[in-house]
């Protein structure tokens, strides 16, 4: 719980567990300090969107991870452009800005890296049973090139991995925030940097894992298209549209009036793949359902 310094002013207690949300939110001046850490990786929180979507999912020890410096000077840093700022707040009636001062700043004792999850540095022993021209590749780089939430695409595609299944995410960064997730799964992981804007990582789930249990007919998954810049709308739909098994359906949710461009989106790169119907109409929303049919169907 945060506390209270004697103005009456809430005090952000940041710890290598804080998230990075939080941080960015209270400390004038965060953004820059970490984007300076590691400009390839944290740029991106400059776009506002991106910043909504990624900065809660990162810890502040992801983040030390990330930039490949200690934990406790990245703490300790934060602290200090906290108290650095703090000065020029002190006229201020808001008592709900933070305030931070080194005490309570939680420092680790130890900052070694190998605390987080990481890929390993070579290939581990399931790589070499995989063929990478017959895995089910999650391709990002759409989304990517528009800083767009690649979480949806990748969630679907983990979570259907059967035991003993593999595979393969284009994306242009090396997804370190989703290692922390999968480790809970009980996955196993390997990336590849193929270029500095292009990595490829592979993910597995181990043989002895509980199978996957299909989307039952009456389950879609939700793509929310109301809400996101408008450059991103088509990357989400097809890179989420490429997840679903035949049978399977995702739902849109657009705009009033929006039906038919969201369709003509998948009509486009994916004719004859797919049925739809709208579902419903409310003065807020359409929502319309998809359904994957296969490759090679023909719809009239």
């Amino acid at each position: 719980m945060d506390k209270t310094n004697s103005r009456g002013k809430a005090k952000l207690q940041i710890t290598g567990e804080t998230r990075l949300n939080r941080v960015l939110e209270s400390i004038p001046g965060a953004l820059d300090y970490i984007v300076s850490l590691n400009p390839h990786d944290f740029g991106r929180l400059r776009n506002p969107v991106m910043r909504k979507y990624m900065s809660p999912r990162i810890s502040l020890r992801r983040v030390a991870a990330m930039a490949r410096v200690e934990e406790v000077r990245l703490i300790r840093d934060l602290a200090a452009l906290c108290i650095e700022q703090g000065d020029r707040q002190t006229d201020r009636s808001d008592n709900t800005s933070a305030v931070l001062d080194r005490d309570s700043a939680q420092l680790p004792s130890s900052s070694r890296s190998s605390q987080l999850p990481e890929s390993p540095a070579t290939p581990p022993p399931w790589m070499s049973g995989v063929d990478e021209s017959y895995l089910h590749w999650v391709d990002l780089l759409p989304i990517d090139r528009v800083l767009g939430d690649p979480m949806l695409p990748v969630t679907v595609a983990v979570r259907r991995l059967q035991p003993g299944g593999t595979i393969g995410i284009r994306h242009k960064w090396e997804p370190q925030p989703l290692y922390d997730i999968w480790q809970k799964m009980g996955l196993e992981w390997f990336a590849r940097k193929i270029s500095p804007d292009e990595w490829h990582i592979f993910v597995h789930k181990p043989s002895h894992s509980p199978p996957w249990v299909p989307l039952a007919p009456s389950r879609s998954i939700l793509v929310e298209l109301r809400h996101i810049p408008e450059n991103e709308v088509p990357a989400r739909v097809l890179v989420a549209f490429e997840q679903l098994e035949p049978g399977e359906s995702m739902e849109m949710w657009v705009e009033p009036g929006e039906l038919e461009r969201a369709v003509s989106m998948l009509q486009e790169r994916h004719a004859g793949e797919f049925s739809w119907e709208m579902k419903e109409t409310t003065e807020d929303r359409e929502i319309i359902s998809v359904v994957a049919l296969g490759p090679s169907s023909e719809v009239d």
